[in-house]
């Protein structure tokens, strides 16, 4: 399948080793942009169909409408025990169909019968939060005496206090940070949709801070490299992996969005408000991000009971009374 259109995609294509399949990937994202589908979207679509092509050329098959099924099939089980999430496994599973229904639209209906692996045979997902202990050590990795340890800092802090995710940060813009009212702009978040998020102090420090050493380019990007060239949203993924395990801490950069939610909440947050911060476009799947623990409940519990906020009212009359008679 051929569409007319630019010779460029809409975004940088990762390094594809077969032409073959990667003539096929540019087609696909080009039709995928012209359905009004998201840069982040698309860019994800690419790392997908990168991995897929990898398992192919490990595998030493060619990409055939005949093999896509069962390539496919043993990729997935590899992730599965690789231990990647189930919501990981899913999304590479739906790319993939898509994809192959695209490349093969002569045989889709024959050969792509695909279906999900069931539950039973994929991991089950567990959303990791970070403990306070753990986000101490993560952060004593970078070495903040050097241009890409500062960075790496300010990036981790910057998911930590805003909650936003990875694909957002990466897109990042100089431009989208205001200083003067401690706001950064998403401009394009999940569905294309943009927001604010507000920015405390600390985080505003870090980032200037990281400006003044970033310097002047002929570009927009925030995040750079030590040669000064924006830097990819795989390479940030890396390298917060990277930190969480010199850390010996398992996470990534979805876990400080997970427990920047927790935190959120924990210390009096509104969930409505988290909706906002975080970008969902329903409350339903804010209360599913986040599942507090029956300790976690008992301990907001301990802080917002009704029955000892008026007993603690009541000790305070009774104390001022008492200051008032002395």
């Amino acid at each position: 399948m051929t569409i007319t259109s630019p010779t460029s995609t809409p975004h940088n294509l990762p390094s594809f080793h077969q032409p073959e399949f990667q003539d096929q990937v540019r087609q696909f994202l080009l039709a995928a942009s012209h359905r009004g589908l998201s840069p982040q979207t698309i860019t994800y679509y690419s790392f997908h169909l990168l991995g897929l092509e990898r398992f192919f050329i490990s595998r030493q098959m060619p990409f055939l409408a005949s093999n896509c099924v069962m390539v496919l099939q043993d990729w997935l089980q590899q992730l599965n025990e690789q231990g990647y999430a189930r919501h990981s496994i899913r999304g590479r599973f739906y790319t993939c169909r898509q994809f192959f229904r695209f490349a093969f639209p002569d045989t889709a209906g024959e050969n792509f019968a695909i279906a999900m692996p069931s539950n039973s045979q994929v991991n089950p997902y567990e959303p990791i939060c970070f403990t306070e202990a753990e986000v101490e050590r993560i952060f004593h990795q970078p070495d903040l005496r050097r241009f890409t340890g500062l960075r790496d800092y300010t990036m981790m802090l910057l998911l930590l206090d805003t909650g936003i995710r990875l694909a957002e940060l990466s897109t990042l813009l100089i431009s989208d940070l205001d200083f003067q009212d401690g706001f950064i702009r998403i401009a394009q978040g999940k569905g294309n949709k943009s927001r604010f998020v507000p920015m405390q102090n600390t985080c505003a420090a870090a980032l200037r801070s990281y400006l003044r050493l970033r310097g002047g380019q002929q570009h927009d990007g925030l995040w750079i490299s030590s040669k000064g060239q924006p830097l990819q949203p795989d390479t940030i993924k890396q390298l917060i992996i990277k930190h969480c395990h010199d850390a010996g801490v398992p996470g990534s950069a979805h876990a400080f969005r997970r427990t920047m939610a927790k935190s959120f909440l924990m210390h009096g947050g509104n969930a409505y408000a988290l909706q906002a911060l975080l970008g969902h476009s329903d409350i339903t799947m804010t209360r599913q991000y986040v599942p507090l623990q029956p300790a976690d409940v008992r301990h907001r519990h301990e802080t917002c009971s009704p029955v000892e906020s008026l007993l603690r009212y009541a000790q305070e009359c009774k104390e001022e009374r008492k200051m008032s008679r002395e």
